[in-house]
């Protein structure tokens, strides 16, 4: 009996990601969707099909890059009566107008086999009609960026001016390692630079008006033209690092909390300084070099709210887990943590406890266990958590910042007479203002709310 078959690779994928879950789908031209998920790790996926014909597969990155293309059948069946629909993902760093009409060939390519398919008079799916929808609607919101890009592209060429490139991304998020990188234009001058420290205390006196974050001063240095960081050697620490950061004129100042991964890589800045008179938050954006491809990619996934991606890739993240319960890394293990108590993973109820146990002087440990109490009801129990994560810091990613306002906000509603919990208000509130929120890593503003000290 003839099988059908649609091999799936991936093309041109960066080091960084090998190994990772990919969430696709698979859609025929009767309009039948199937998900499943390509490692990326050099083998192609193949997934059976019903019958012949010609098939569409896409996937959405989590910085919301569509990739598609289009497997055909071919006439006659292999030696091993075989029939195999070839195609492959192209994962490499383009522009927005080569996704756009990457996209757009495909799109034209699934229009032409259902034209070919309908009879006169009859409806086209209802799928496809949804699918033409979201299109079409893409194109409306790419055409401002088009104009932009292809604007962009001239004056590069006629102005031959000196660029730099920083990395930026894509859906309002200030970076992300997955997903489209382009560059932003800046005068070559003086580059940032950072004073380098760890937790001490939190100094909150009750007659200033902001809380001043203590901080034992380890080494200073200066940024990377290409606006990478790297952890100073001297700057070795059991808990995350605080880095100070300014520039040259000082009209900004922003707290950067990171931990360098075990092969000790940069973090990545991105910076906006048109938006440093209005923006509440910080202007300054970060992202870790990432390490562990698993839980980058879900975490990703996550923070953009592609929940049905992320638990395609639950089953390769636990079996990580139970087979390495804890990494070189303290970052796999608290990113795993993100992505199990977003999704409700059952996993969640033996990992954030551990972390708490293993990694006591990250403040994300701490928050994820108030957060997770709350979410089972232990609402008594996960006031102790949620004064622990206070008492050790700012957590290294916005995640936990947002878990942090918003525990912390429970409990101002249920105890609103209760003065301490009113003081954890205050600096979780403080905290998620000063924040950008678009930020992997936590990057707060400093200024009238919050302040530093060595």
């Amino acid at each position: 009996m003839t099988r059908y078959l649609v091999e799936i690779a991936a093309s041109h994928v960066p080091d960084s990601l090998v190994g990772a879950p990919l969430a696709i789908e698979l859609f025929s031209q009767e309009g039948r969707a199937r998900r499943a998920v390509l490692e990326l790790s050099g083998d192609p996926l193949r997934y059976e099909v019903t019958k012949a014909g010609r098939y569409l597969v896409r996937t959405i990155l989590p910085s919301g890059r569509v990739i598609s293309s289009v497997a055909e059948m071919p006439e006659t069946a292999d030696v091993n009566d075989e029939v195999i629909a070839k195609t492959v993902l192209n994962l490499e760093e383009t522009d927005a107008p080569t996704d756009f009409w990457r996209d757009a060939r495909s799109f034209a390519q699934i229009v032409a086999q259902i034209k070919e398919n309908v009879r006169a008079g009859e409806p086209v799916p209802a799928w496809f009609s949804a699918w033409a929808g979201g299109f079409f609607t893409r194109v409306k919101s790419r055409l401002g960026e088009l104009a932009a890009n292809a604007i962009s592209s001239l004056v590069s060429v006629v102005l031959k001016t000196s660029t730099t490139e920083v990395v930026i991304a894509e859906r309002g998020t200030t970076d992300t390692p997955i997903g489209r990188t382009s560059t932003e234009k800046r005068a070559t001058g003086p580059v940032l630079t950072f004073e380098c420290g760890k937790f001490k205390e939190w100094r909150d006196d009750q007659h200033a008006s902001n809380p001043t974050i203590k901080l034992t001063l380890l080494a200073s240095g200066r940024c990377g033209e290409d606006g990478t960081v790297w952890a100073p050697p001297a700057a070795e620490a059991r808990g995350p690092l605080y880095l100070r950061i300014t520039n040259p004129t000082k009209s900004f100042s922003s707290l950067m909390i990171w931990k360098p991964g075990a092969r000790r890589g940069p973090a990545r800045l991105s910076l906006n300084t048109r938006t440093v008179g209005y923006r509440s938050g910080s202007v300054l954006g970060a992202t870790p070099d990432p390490e562990d491809p698993v839980t980058t990619m879900l975490f990703q996934y996550v923070r953009n709210g592609a929940f049905e991606e992320a638990r395609l890739g639950l089953d390769t993240l636990v079996g990580q887990l139970e087979n390495a319960p804890q990494s070189a890394d303290p970052n796999r293990d608290i990113l795993a943590g993100y992505v199990l108590y977003k999704l409700r993973h059952s996993y969640a109820d033996i990992l954030i406890p551990r972390l708490c146990s293993t990694l006591p002087d990250f403040s994300d440990c701490h928050i994820l266990n108030c957060a997770q109490m709350i979410a089972a009801g232990k609402n008594d129990d996960a006031l102790g958590p949620l004064t622990e994560a206070i008492a050790h810091g700012v957590p290294i990613y916005t995640e936990g910042i947002r878990l942090l306002r918003d525990s912390a906000n429970f409990f101002r509603d249920i105890r609103p007479d209760d003065e301490q919990i009113g003081q954890q208000v205050r600096k979780a509130r403080i905290l998620a203002a000063a924040a950008n929120l678009d930020s992997t890593l936590t990057c707060l503003r400093l200024g009238l709310d919050l302040s530093t000290e060595w």
